[in-house]
């Protein structure tokens, strides 16, 4: 008794840290199938987790702690040394290098949530939304934000290699998660970003119509051995397809050489993105007029 009434008051000043501290660490340490380390060994009986841990460096050796002392509620169990022990886990024991700063990371995220869906889509879209587009981008900034808040808070919290597949490993199974991350890599290498370069070298030839690829004798050439395995492209539909092909690789390039140009050179890119968007809707708000909004919802088409 006289045990538990010295570490009451420790229980009550911080009970509401430790908890959330200890729900953070048993997602992330203790449990079997580790999201970080795959380890099954529990983590105050180990000290291979307590490498390098300076924040832990008052804790007993391994194996002197009672199975008592991994409650929630030990006084030696505080919110610093979880997030400490994450922050340890994620620097040390994967050594990846973070190259990526502050201005890198809001790019990427900002590529993230506009995307290239804004200059694909908008024709489509107001095609089926009519007037009410504005209200349709709307509703979909919601759940995008949602996203968005969810992975920058995960992000935060477990900053663990492996991103996307290590909390979808925990949160469901490693198999599931390794089905989910690469079913979305082939959707996205083989279909969105294929798309979205296709309409992007459609949109830039389309500014310059004076060139013809068709006086090209050098690109005819190319057309012509290649139209034994394409025969339904014309000349300027198989244009537009080198031209994406180009593009592709010309995003891909940056990558393979490493993060650090990767961010720079998306950062770039997004400033000319809300370059573009800025300019767009400056010359734009001089021809908007309230009668171009009425009615809001038009009747569907049957």
């Amino acid at each position: 008794m006289p045990a538990q009434s010295e570490t009451r008051p420790v229980q009550q000043k911080s009970g509401l840290k430790i908890l959330l501290c200890h729900r953070i660490l048993r997602i992330h340490i203790i449990k079997p199938g580790n999201l970080c380390q795959g380890k099954n060994t529990p983590f105050f009986l180990s000290d291979y987790y307590r490498r390098g841990m300076g924040r832990m460096a008052h804790l007993p050796p391994a194996g002197a702690l009672p199975a008592s002392s991994r409650d929630r509620h030990h006084p030696l169990f505080t919110l610093q040394d979880g997030f400490a022990i994450i922050r340890s886990m994620s620097e040390n024991e994967f050594g990846l290098k973070r190259s990526l700063g502050l201005g890198s990371l809001l790019a990427v995220e900002v590529g993230l949530i506009i995307g290239a869906g804004i200059f694909v889509l908008v024709g489509v879209a107001m095609q089926e939304t009519g007037p009410a587009l504005p209200l349709a981008f709307l509703i979909a900034f919601v759940p995008i934000m949602l996203v968005m808040l969810s992975l920058a808070m995960l992000g935060s919290a477990i900053p663990c290699a492996g991103g996307t597949y290590r909390y979808s490993s925990r949160l469901v199974s490693p198999g599931w998660a390794f089905l989910g991350v690469w079913g979305y890599l082939i959707g996205m290498v083989f279909g969105a970003f294929p798309l979205y370069a296709l309409r992007a070298a459609q949109y830039f030839w389309s500014a310059f119509p004076g060139l013809a690829p068709e006086s090209w004798n050098w690109f005819m050439a190319i057309h012509r051995a290649a139209m034994h395995l394409l025969p339904q492209l014309s000349a300027h539909e198989f244009f537009i397809q080198i031209s994406a092909a180009l593009l592709l690789t010309a995003i891909y390039l940056p990558n393979y050489r490493g993060v650090s140009l990767a961010g720079m050179v998306q950062a770039l890119m997004v400033v000319v993105l809300l370059a573009a968007l800025l300019y767009f809707v400056a010359a734009g708000m001089g021809h908007v007029r309230p009668e171009y909004f009425s009615p809001l919802l038009a009747p569907q088409k049957g």
